[in-house]
């Protein structure tokens, strides 16, 4: 018996990965694999956004992190946030840029911005989009086929195939 228990214990120590074991298990130019991350940008002491994941893959020769189910909150210089989520992300870890993909919806200043890919540069302080988008509020409904919305100044800037419907209550026109 003490010879099973002793095999047992040998079998199980010598079934453990180490960490030489776990570090050639991931896949070729990947350097870590990370799940629930949490990251944060700031810039001179002050919070820029931040950022949640269900899933992370650091490819550092590439300066890219690759993110699953994202969720990002930029803090704008007035107070507002605008929550931005996605099934899938790429970061430069270098330029701080990203692109989110997959059902896309941001969310701030009372807006509801729905697309496929959106993109946030960060030197510019600007998200923008290529692709067709479809921006809700609760006066107006904006669609068209690229954008670019500044955080500083507010400003959104739509490229082509532009159609806005804007709903005036008869209660607004009296006053």
């Amino acid at each position: 018996m003490v010879i099973g228990i002793v095999g047992v214990f040998w079998w199980y120590r010598s079934d453990q990965k180490t960490p030489e074991t776990l570090l050639e298990s991931l896949p070729k130019g990947v350097d870590i694999v990370l799940n629930d991350v949490h990251h944060e940008s700031t810039r001179h002491g002050v919070k820029e956004w931040v950022m949640d994941a269900g899933r992370a893959v650091y490819l550092n020769s590439e300066n890219k992190v690759l993110f699953e189910n994202i969720s990002a909150t930029f803090f704008l210089k007035d107070g507002d946030t605008v929550l931005l989520t996605g099934q899938e992300g790429v970061l430069n870890s270098k330029t701080q840029d990203m692109e989110i993909t997959g059902n896309v919806v941001a969310r701030g200043r009372g807006y509801e911005v729905r697309t496929e890919v959106l993109s946030y540069r960060h030197q510019k302080g600007i998200i923008c989009s290529t692709v067709p988008f479809v921006i809700v509020g609760s006066t107006i409904r904006l669609a068209g086929h690229g954008m670019q919305f500044d955080f500083d100044s507010g400003r959104l800037s739509v490229q082509e195939k532009v159609r806005a419907d804007i709903c005036l209550k008869i209660e607004e026109l009296r006053d």
